[in-house]
């Protein structure tokens, strides 16, 4: 088993840490080294607090504007193993496969979220789009990640990770690392 630190922004950590974003897709093959039982720990946005030494998240304070203010926040990819609050467990073998090749059920497990007035699906973070399909919705939160040769309608090849949750520790404490 080994562990492998893992990016997610604000919106895909709280899919995440609601239970509803179980797959995720990586441009890089690199990730075809990940297996089934191996660690994936969570690098997300986050500040040191230093009122009790416990740290701040981004994905839960996105909503709350007062305490983005005055922040120093720190970008995912320093994020040191020791602040990492969520640790995710590989349920297979990483595989590689076509990025539109995916149904309904395979973009509702990326985390796009389901609201219930209208049946319409949204992109995580993004209230005021709403589409009729889970496939469309993933589509565009894709492209609003990615460059073009990587985008939706360029069809590229990605290596899909499969994982469970294994903790979400709302109280990490702070330590150097």
């Amino acid at each position: 088993m080994k562990d492998y630190p893992i990016l997610f922004f604000g919106p895909m950590v709280r899919a995440i840490r609601a239970g509803q974003k179980t797959v995720t897709r990586r441009m890089s093959k690199r990730w075809l080294r990940v297996k089934a039982g191996d660690r994936l720990w969570v690098r997300e946005t986050w500040a040191r607090a230093y009122v009790n030494g416990r740290s701040l998240y981004r994905a839960d304070s996105e909503r709350d504007r007062l305490t983005l203010e005055n922040r120093r926040w720190r970008l995912a990819i320093f994020m040191p193993r020791g602040v990492s609050r969520i640790l995710l467990e590989a349920t297979e073998d990483a595989e590689e496969t076509e990025l539109w090749s995916m149904d309904s059920a395979e973009a509702l497990r990326e985390g796009v979220e389901v609201f219930r007035r209208g049946g319409l699906y949204y992109l995580p973070g993004n209230g005021d789009l709403g589409v009729s399909e889970p496939v469309t919705a993933f589509g565009l939160l894709w492209d609003s990640l990615h460059k073009v040769g990587q985008r939706w309608e360029d069809k590229p090849t990605v290596v899909r990770v499969a994982f469970k949750t294994v903790s979400t520790d709302t109280e990490t404490e702070v330590r150097d690392g």
